[in-house]
């Protein structure tokens, strides 16, 4: 079985960050994004009874923010919204204008507005020691 990977997680630190073996001695610069991923079952080609391979399960993607020289931490780059909310004020200057503007059809203005929802970083869940990394393709 061979794989494409470049590293193993070394260390699973907490939630969002991993610990792989590799580090700039192995040309692993800050911001550089990796894969961390399992190896699966073999997948034969059902045509011609020949393997395919081995399945790759990816379980994150993440990004090198503090690099040794044999050791890079990393953390999840991925994210989750939460959904954004709606506000409708309505506005109107004074009781004067708002009575003239119900006779002219005018009434209290209405103003919409969208306030996005909070990002979110990914929890890295199932990765464990061992596990392989590679270089993002």
């Amino acid at each position: 079985m061979t794989t494409s990977s470049f590293a193993k997680v070394a260390l699973v630190k907490d939630d969002y960050a991993l610990v792989i073996n590799k580090g700039s001695r192995d040309g692993v610069k800050a911001g550089d994004i990796f894969t961390i991923f399992r190896i699966g079952d073999e997948i034969i080609d059902p045509e011609n009874n020949e393997s395919l391979g081995y399945l790759e399960e990816v379980l994150a993607k993440v990004s090198a923010t503090h690099v040794q020289e044999k050791m890079t931490t990393v953390i999840s780059v991925d994210f989750d919204s939460e959904p954004g909310r709606t506000e409708i004020k309505k506005i109107s200057k004074s009781n004067t204008m708002t009575l003239i503007g119900a006779i002219a059809g005018l009434g209290p203005q209405e103003v919409t507005t969208t306030i996005p929802g909070d990002k979110r970083r990914k929890r890295v869940v199932n990765v464990r020691i061992g596990d392989c990394v590679s270089k993002a393709r």
